[in-house]
């Protein structure tokens, strides 16, 4: 009788720990569809996601500017600041010094952790486009209205993005979107050279009348619609200026 019962109790553990295997797998599984589900395709966000994204992007602009400058502060020149990142190699600024002490993604200098965009952020269809899915640094283009109109600013830029995430951009900094569609821009700001240190020499000009929407004169951040980067298709590009000269 009492093996009997030792033997009833030892199927009952056995099942028991099948249930509870068989009910963690389940788990997995739904947690799998749950996040599965929630990448949203750019076409389909909501006005509400649309509004998050571009705080993000906002904020994340303005994170870097402000390492930016606080590494000026502490003695950094422009030429030595380096954007050189763990995921993104391409960045490395010879002329940085060799304790990082001038590197914005890096603890010894700026401090700040180096965000790739969102999936979510960014239009799928231009997926091929080059720096799809990249930070790009350059100092290629200048901003009309904000500096030294012969200078070219150091700009980040995040390319590629939803028009409707452009849009609440622009609403959220105060740039006007003429017609319900970011301001024009045919300059190819995108196109430049990454910054390792140097500066361009481009004749492409944020804000100018003669090549983009007059709503981005003055402007040190904003969303354009791009017509000429993006390797000859349109696209809606975030820029924020990091340094005005």
């Amino acid at each position: 009788m009492i093996e009997n019962r030792k033997k009833e109790n030892s199927k009952e553990k056995g099942s028991a720990i099948i249930y509870i295997l068989v009910a963690v797998a389940l788990l997995g599984a739904l947690s799998f569809a749950v996040s599965k589900g929630s990448r949203t395709n750019t076409s389909t966000l909501s006005d509400q996601q649309a509004k998050i994204a571009a705080n993000e992007i906002i904020s994340y602009g303005n994170t870097v500017a402000k390492a930016v400058g606080t590494l000026r502060l502490r003695g950094c020149t422009d030429i030595q600041i380096s954007f050189e990142n763990p995921l993104y190699t391409v960045y490395t600024n010879p002329s940085a010094p060799a304790d990082k002490s001038c590197h914005v993604f890096d603890l010894a200098g700026g401090k700040v952790s180096y965000q790739a965009p969102d999936e979510d952020w960014l239009d799928s269809s231009k997926s091929a486009v080059a720096e799809y899915g990249n930070l790009i640094v350059n100092g290629d283009n200048k901003v009309s209205g904000i500096a030294d109109a012969a200078e070219e600013e150091l700009v980040a830029i995040i390319s590629a993005l939803s028009q409707k995430i452009c849009l609440e951009i622009n609403n959220k900094l105060g740039v006007s979107n003429p017609g319900d569609v970011p301001p024009t821009d045919t300059n190819g700001i995108t196109e430049g050279t990454k910054f390792v240190g140097t500066y361009g020499a481009s004749s492409s000009t944020i804000g100018d009348a003669g090549t983009s929407s007059t709503a981005l004169l003055g402007k040190t951040s904003g969303c354009v619609h791009e017509t000429a980067g993006c390797s000859g298709t349109d696209c809606y590009h975030f820029y924020q200026v990091l340094i005005a000269r």
